[in-house]
């Protein structure tokens, strides 16, 4: 069931939203949840009544929150199943108690966009530059053509193998 709650941006739908719509965020509400939700008699009682509850741990692959000489003055820590050193709190409550998290993780579409430029400048298809400048010149979302009619076609064929 919980696989029917519309996430955004890494978070859940409020519950309510889920079954009443939210017309300011243009959210419908969801009806195969409703559905299978009004199966089981008073279930969305029980789920309105835990909404919001911690209920598990977990650790960011890549979130970094480097502190200073005494990292007890805004953070409490745990240990991780694994044995790793975190703070006890979410990125938000963290964020709120003056800590910044990084990201030291490099994705997918880094790596495929890194190898594509190298490739394209050894075949001499584009001109040697920084990576840099070369995603600036090339690939940054301002520079992207969005009206060209045959980015969409490309798109709506299939035959693009991969789009971030």
């Amino acid at each position: 069931m919980s696989s029917l709650i519309p996430s955004e941006r890494g978070f859940l739908w409020p519950i309510h939203d889920v079954i009443y719509g939210n017309p300011e965020k243009d959210r419908k509400p969801i009806i195969a949840f409703i559905k299978e939700v009004e199966k089981y008699p008073g279930l969305l009682d029980i789920i309105i009544s835990i909404e919001g509850l911690v209920n598990k741990r977990s650790s960011h692959a890549s979130g970094v929150i480097l502190y200073g000489s005494d990292p007890f003055e805004t953070a409490a820590f745990m240990r991780t199943p694994s044995g790793d050193l975190i703070t006890c709190y979410d990125l938000h409550k963290a964020e709120a108690a003056g800590d910044t998290k990084y990201d030291f993780l490099v994705t997918e579409v880094s790596d495929k966009e890194i190898i594509c430029l190298n490739l394209l400048m050894k075949d001499k298809v584009i001109e040697k530059d920084s990576l840099r400048n070369i995603y600036n010149k090339y690939l940054h979302p301002e520079v992207i053509n969005t009206k060209n009619p045959l980015i969409w076609s490309h798109l709506a064929t299939g035959d693009i193998l991969d789009v971030f």
